[in-house]
């Protein structure tokens, strides 16, 4: 059972949104209005889990995955740190990020290898060639807002 004390807002609307016997399903009779406080819910709790990221990048021990220290110590002169930026490194677990998209390419692509021929699987690379432009279009959504 979860402590009402230490939950997070995953789990609270985990509870929310299961359906009791005790209770009047409320919410989920709601129609379009419950499919709308679905995707509020799901756009708070990912920019939440975003903003934790962000925040929390030591204890994601970032900076071993950024190229800044690498491009510093080049040295090079026409090099503007201002064009670098500041990079949130993603953790793999973030769904959708390039880091968990890789992750599931190699997986696919190892379990393809043992099932399929050659064909399918340029087949099935073009398809998450596809996905990827697509998660990279969804990334720059995300740093918009």
């Amino acid at each position: 059972m979860i402590n009402p004390k230490c939950m997070n807002q995953v789990q609270f609307y985990s509870y929310r949104l299961h359906l009791h016997d005790t209770n009047f399903p409320s919410l989920h009779i709601g129609g379009h209005l419950f499919q709308q406080y679905l995707c509020d819910i799901w756009v708070s709790s990912d920019q939440n889990w975003l903003c934790w990221v962000q925040h929390n990048q030591p204890c994601l021990c970032a900076a071993l995955y950024s190229g800044l220290e690498d491009a510093v110590s080049h040295h090079d002169d026409a090099l503007d740190l201002n064009s670098i930026g500041r990079h949130v490194i993603l953790p793999s677990s973030y769904v959708g990020g390039p880091r968990y998209m890789n992750q599931r390419f190699q997986d696919t692509v190892g379990i393809t290898m043992d099932l399929t021929s050659l064909s399918h699987l340029l087949q099935i690379h073009l398809g998450l060639r596809l996905l990827k432009n697509f998660c990279r279009a969804r990334s720059l959504l995300i740093t918009q807002i």
